[in-house]
């Protein structure tokens, strides 16, 4: 299935690929998640196993083939970044997740003999769903790169605004990669600056853009993201479950989950883009002024060469609105703000 979603978008644009890879990677983890612990269950129903043995042989299932499909796509998202990333890297983040995953699992089991088996089956999916992937929200990159306090200082300084969260710099300029973006969720965001961005707008352009970051931070923008795609993915097997016990013909069953499908991607995508013209209005907010902010979007969206026209179901699928919307919207905010 990797081998297939990599063939299929080997000509897409990086800055594309970057937004669908990592919807294919949570998509990949919660489909293997279920597929595996499936698998255990059965191994261990069939041959008679204790039950104790069932979450270690889930992780031994697991992991080992969700690590190694999930890095196959992190690595070249992290190549389009010009970021480096080694597979002991990424295995380490997944330590933590072996662990609490064994230990959880061993949890529910001990529920188990106290409550009924339909309680128990809910909480192991909704355990199974939320926890395999959401590491890599927490923990996220190695944050190689210069760690800085530079635009902190310059932050308060300028607006009076406190960033708790900290600055990186990536190098940028080889991938040609200009971009800024929050990594990792709770008390381990941090902002990745490229160079290459930092080399191409003005002092005043890359605080608006930080400003805009930041907007992300305070708003927990990112969590809500995981908490959206988390509560999707479990009604989606809950209506499954729910099809199980109902009169239904297999096409019927699957063709409604398939809308529900499309229908919570695009939910997820437009609460995405809401998020982005919140941090515009943020940045507006905070310096002031939207045009320092409108003329280096500018400036990002041509150096990520993505200004193409693109078709309207494209732009529904897109993380990140058009920049002449952008543009738009911030222009009505300040001018119903700041000149009224």
């Amino acid at each position: 299935m990797t081998a297939v979603f990599l063939t299929l978008t080997r000509k897409m644009h990086k800055e594309r690929f970057i937004a669908y890879a990592g919807y294919y990677v949570v998509f990949k983890s919660v489909f293997n998640s279920i597929l595996m612990m499936c698998l255990a269950n059965y191994i261990v129903s069939k041959f008679g196993l204790n039950e104790w043995i069932l979450p270690i042989l889930f992780s031994i299932i697991y992991y080992p083939i969700t690590i190694v499909e999930i890095y196959t796509v992190v690595r070249k998202v992290n190549i389009y970044r010009g970021v480096s990333y080694s597979f002991l890297e990424f295995f380490r983040t997944w330590n933590i997740g072996i662990i609490v995953n064994m230990l959880a699992v061993w949890l529910f089991i001990i529920v188990d003999h106290g409550s009924n088996k339909a309680l128990f089956d809910v909480l192991l999916k909704v355990f199974i769903i939320v926890f395999p992937w959401i590491e890599m929200y927490i923990l996220g990159m190695d944050d190689r790169g210069l760690i800085t306090d530079k635009y902190n200082k310059l932050i308060k300084d300028k607006y009076g605004i406190i960033c708790n969260a900290k600055m990186i710099i990536f190098e940028g300029k080889r991938k040609k990669n200009a971009n800024a973006f929050v990594k990792g969720i709770l008390w381990k965001k941090c902002i990745m600056i490229s160079d290459y961005m930092l080399d191409s707008l003005t002092e005043e352009e890359v605080c608006t853009i930080l400003c805009h970051e930041l907007s992300h931070c305070v708003y927990y923008d990112t969590e809500i993201f995981v908490l959206s795609i988390n509560l999707f993915s479990l009604l989606l097997i809950l209506i499954g479950s729910i099809f199980q016990e109902v009169d239904m013909e297999i096409l019927a069953g699957c063709a409604i989950l398939f809308v529900l499908v499309i229908i919570s991607l695009l939910f997820i995508m437009c609460l995405r883009r809401l998020q982005e013209y919140r941090a515009d209005r943020f940045s507006v907010d905070t310096t002031g002024d939207y045009k320092a902010m409108a003329r280096a979007l500018t400036v990002l969206y041509k150096l990520n060469d993505t200004l193409e026209e693109r078709s309207k179901i494209m732009v529904m699928l897109e993380t990140h609105p058009k920049l002449e919307n952008r543009i738009r919207r911030m222009e009505t905010y300040y001018n119903t703000k700041f000149r009224y």
